[in-house]
């Protein structure tokens, strides 16, 4: 695949992109390498999902080592058993509902050629 066939290369059009990017941390050189996004549940609502932040910033370093550019993501989670037996309850489907939803609008609003999602619940 040449890197023209690649999304986030098509996508890179307008003269504002490139500059955004790097306004949030991205290398100028990593413009021109493939896209990850990095999606994470990572966040402090309960024991499941503390320790995202790390792994999420290991698959960041791992994907910069493997000649790609990565950017991380958050939308986090809510945790079943602090909500368990009560009304809080009816939001644990729906909240997995919005977090697919959110990764979806992250990688395509963000002009990702891939993306590896880590999350607390399967």
């Amino acid at each position: 695949m040449k890197s023209s066939d690649l999304n986030s290369q098509q996508m890179r059009w307008g003269p504002e992109i490139d500059p955004l990017r790097i306004a949030a941390g991205w290398e100028p050189e990593e413009l021109e390498k493939p896209w990850l996004l990095v999606e994470s549940s990572a966040g402090d609502s309960h024991p499941g999902s503390v320790h995202l932040l790390a792994k999420s910033e290991q698959v960041r370093e791992g994907a910069r080592r493997a000649g790609v550019a990565a950017g991380r993501y958050f939308c986090t989670d809510m945790c079943d058993g602090i909500a368990q037996g009560t009304a809080a309850m009816n939001y644990s489907l729906a909240s997995r509902d919005l977090l697919a939803m959110a990764a979806e609008m992250h990688f395509r609003t963000g002009h990702f050629d891939g993306w590896e999602i880590g999350r607390a619940h399967v």
